[in-house]
Parts: C-alpha cells; structure tokens; sequence
C-alpha cells in the first residue's frame, strides 16, 4: 500500500465549513439586564470548585487567556452586576502568560498544505523547574484571597487524598502544587478549600467529570471511581461549604465530546480508501476484555491518538505479524479505542455520578445545572440555539464553536454557554435576576497569528 493519507484526510476533513464559525472578540462589558438582583442568594463572596472546566483550561493548557474567559470569571461579571464581590484567579504573571503552553491553530488546509497546521505554543511559558518524577513545575501561585478553586486533573476520587499536590516521584497533581505553599504542601484538596473558604456566601460546584473521563480518554485503561467512593467524597467536599447558598453542575456523556466523536470508523475506512485499500476494510482492535474483533461505528476511536491511526496499515506498526489495524493479528491497542462496552461502562457511571449530584443538589436546597442535557442537545443533529445571540452551536470538532483544539475543553463561547446555564437555574431556585451573557460576542477557535 503506498504512503498512508490518513491525519492528513481526517484532519483536513475536519475543516469543511470553518471559516463560518464566529471569530470575534468578547464584548468589553457583560450584556446587561434591566434590574440585576440576587433573589435569596448572595455573591458577595463567589467561589469555584472544580477541574479543569472550572479553572479555564483549555486548547490543551492553563494560561491567562483562557482562565481570563472560563465559565466563574464570567459568573463574576454577571454577579458583579447584583451585589458581587472580586473574583480572584490564579493567573499567571504577565511574562508567563502562556503558563503551561497550548494548542494553536496557524493555518487551514490550502491548496500547497492540506492538512491545518496545529503547534504547541512555547513563549512565555511558567516553568519553574523539573519535578522529581520529571515533569515540569509550574510558577507558585500563593496569593490569597483565591476564589477560583478549579484544578485541572482533579477527581472527586482524589479530592480527600493527602499530598496530592505535593512534588513526589509517586506521582502529584501540578496544577495543584502551585497554589500550596510550605505550610500546606502536604494538602488535599478538600483540606485546602476549608482552609481558604474565608466565609464564600456563594459557590458553584462542576466536579466528577474525571472520575469517568480519565477511563474514557485512556481507552479504558484507567479505573472508574466507584460510585461508593464518588459520593462520600462529594457530601464530604459539599459539607466544608457551610450553609453558603449555590449550584452544582452534572457531567455530560462521554460521546458529547469531540474527542470521541470526531474520528469514526467510516472516516478511518474512508481515509484508508484513499490511500487505496478496497472500501469499507474492516479495522480490528483489541476490546476492554482482551479480545480481538472487527471495530464498529459503536466504537469510539480517541482524537488524542490520530498518530496512531496513521500507522494504519503498516506491517512495521505494532507489535505482531500483518498491517496495523488491517490484520486480526496486529490489531489498533486497547488504550487506542473505547470499545462500545467500554462506553456504555463510562456513561452507566456517569448516569450513577449525575444521580449523586443531582441528590445532593435536591437534599441541600442548592440550585441544579442539567449540562448533561444541554451536551446531548449540541451533539444532535439540530444542535444548541443560544436564545441570547441567535447562533446555533454543536460538539463538532473546531466548526461547532463549543470545543476547543484537544476535543475536550470548551471554548469562550462554551463558557458563555455554560455560565448562561449556570445564571438560569440560580435564577429559578433563589429568586434572582441575574442577567444572562450573549455568547455570540465570544470567540470560538480562532487562527493564531
């Protein structure tokens, strides 16, 4: 077979139609509502609780630009408009704004190019140092008072665990050992949230998406956090919020996300077709359970391993006899795809995850965010028509506006979406009259220049 076109077909695939998406910058001021109040609740003091959705990462990186934009700081503005306080992030300094670097786009397919070309960003990047286990350190952050608590990686499955920011060759989360210092090195995070609570009249809580997503994105490899160990350590985080009023979001489905949605079977089939293998070759993978079999269009190929899938019928791939992908003896690596067993497995948890959420949202009076529904909504066919700014927005990679460049993190205008999300139910549960942000005035994926 010659030369295999497939990232170069997949990915330049994935760009039809782009140039319509929004590229605009966000308006200098927050759309404003005619009265703004704050019903029952209070936003004197607003914090976050969260991963990495909450901590703004996105495009595959923390850095300013993106935390300047996530779903809390924009709450803030809105809040701000109804007796809210300051909302501090823990941003980066101005030479290291780029904090841990992030996928850029700098161009689209041509006729002397044809596939986009995507680079990492390595300007003003906010290293302090190798870690023991040889990952790199993030610049300190120890400024208080902090109200946006997300950290990115985090799970409810390790939000009790001790040191988990603290720099050992055992493993540690970075993002988090940049907030703690000497006194509190050892920390969970619950432990440090209770620590800076500084009496929050307000919070919002989008926590858990890990604990089925880190299985997910690893093709099933990681374990699911079980349900058990879930939900103590979700009453236990939502204990340390007091009688603070707030919102707590639920977790969408793993096949909302472009990162499981973007390359299929047909498109992988397609590209070998190009690439002059007959139509529709069967493509064979290992499942979850160790077995080889055919793949189906109920498989989820990862967008994280498109190099991969460009071995595809290479007899130097792999590690048996045959083409890669193409031979029952050298099949696609489990960790490569979540098999549809492995995906109905993520998604029974997360339904599990939203029934504890929802739960604990009902038994504490607290307002409850439906973002799952609101997910499956943008993954129809029809997809999400914001009400505010007229435009109509999906999970389709780059064009759908709602996901950034690593397929899983969202975009400006998804945290506008999210955070209008958000603004409705509080509005429902305590009476508020928060106004609502027009996510058309927010970028979507943009050209780096």
């Amino acid at each position: 077979m010659k030369k295999n076109p497939i990232i170069l077909l997949l990915i330049g695939l994935l760009f039809i139609g782009f140039t319509a998406c929004k590229q605009v910058d966000p308006s200098p001021t927050p759309t404003q509502a005619a009265a703004a109040s704050s019903g029952s609740a209070d936003f004197t003091r607003y914090i976050s609780i969260g991963n990495s959705l909450t901590a703004g990462f996105t495009d595959g990186g923390l850095y300013n630009a993106g935390m300047e934009v996530a779903y809390p700081n924009l709450l803030s503005q809105q809040f701000a408009q109804a007796g809210g306080g300051a909302f501090v992030q823990p941003l980066f300094g101005a030479t290291q704004a780029n904090g841990s670097g992030f996928l850029k786009l700098t161009a689209l397919p041509s006729s002397t190019n044809p596939s986009p070309t995507i680079v990492t960003e390595t300007n003003s990047l906010a290293i302090r140092g190798i870690a023991t286990n040889g990952d790199f350190l993030l610049t300190k952050y120890t400024s208080r008072p902090l109200n946006n608590f997300g950290i990115p990686g985090l799970a409810l499955a390790t939000s009790a665990t001790a040191g988990y920011g603290f720099d050992n060759p055992a493993g540690f989360n970075r993002f988090f050992e940049r907030l703690l210092g000497t006194s509190d090195a050892t920390s969970s995070y619950e432990a440090f949230v209770e620590a800076n609570f500084d009496n929050a009249t307000f919070f919002t809580f989008w926590l858990g998406n890990n604990d089925a997503l880190g299985y997910a994105t690893s093709g099933g490899v990681t374990p699911i956090t079980p349900t058990a160990l879930f939900t103590a350590n979700l009453k236990s985080l939502l204990d340390k919020m007091g009688s603070a009023k707030g919102a707590i979001v639920n977790i969408g489905s793993v096949t909302s996300a472009a990162f499981f949605t973007t390359v299929t079977l047909a498109s992988l089939q397609a590209a070998l077709q190009a690439g002059g293998a007959p139509a529709n070759t069967p493509i064979w993978i290992t499942t979850g359970a160790g077995t080889t079999r055919e793949a189906t269009a109920e498989d989820l190929f990862l967008l994280g391993s498109q190099t991969q899938y460009g071995l595809l019928g290479q007899s130097t791939a792999g590690t048996m006899v045959g083409p890669y992908g193409l031979s029952s003896f050298n099949p696609i690596e489990t960790q490569h795809v979540l098999d549809k067993d492995e995906a109905a497995a993520a998604n029974t948890a997360i339904t599990e995850f939203n029934t504890a959420l929802q739960a604990e949202a009902t038994a504490r009076s607290l307002a409850f965010v439906d973002m799952n529904t609101v997910l499956a909504t943008s993954a129809s066919a029809a997809g999400f028509t914001d009400p505010v700014g007229g435009l109509t927005y999906n999970t389709n990679y780059i064009t759908g506006g709602i996901f950034s460049l690593d397929g899983i993190h969202i975009t400006p205008a998804g945290n506008a979406l999210v955070a209008n999300e958000i603004i409705k139910a509080i509005n429902s549960t305590y009476g508020a009259t928060v106004p609502l942000l027009n996510p058309s005035l927010y970028k979507s994926v943009i050209i780096s220049q």
